[in-house]
């Protein structure tokens, strides 16, 4: 009987542990990455690198790479992905709108 119990115990605890630890990537995973300002969401600022709204990219969409974090701005909630083959632009996607940014500031 009392080995049933510390099994028991054991198991509550691992999974106590278990919920804490993804609650713990989860907050993290959730954290802004940086800001973004403007009158239209015209500039995005992520580790002091300042990115502006380009018009006349060649990118598109489809160029996106990896996901590298998120940033909101008041209930809107931004998708922020790399761009294959640079690290001077970035895709920036809100519910079904992209835009493509170009790092302007270092």
């Amino acid at each position: 009987m009392l080995k049933n119990k510390k099994w028991v115990l054991i198991t509550l605890i691992f999974l106590f542990l278990s919920i804490i630890a993804v609650a713990f990537i989860l907050h993290k995973y959730n954290e802004p990455i940086g800001t973004i300002g403007g009158a239209e969401w015209d500039y995005i600022v992520i580790n002091n690198k300042k990115y502006e709204y380009c018009t006349d990219s060649t990118y598109n969409s489809s160029d996106k790479n990896k996901k590298l974090g998120k940033i909101k701005s008041g209930d809107v909630v931004f998708n922020i992905y790399s761009i294959k083959g640079t690290d001077k632009y970035l895709y920036c996607r809100w519910e079904w709108e992209g835009r493509i940014y170009k790092l302007i500031q270092e």
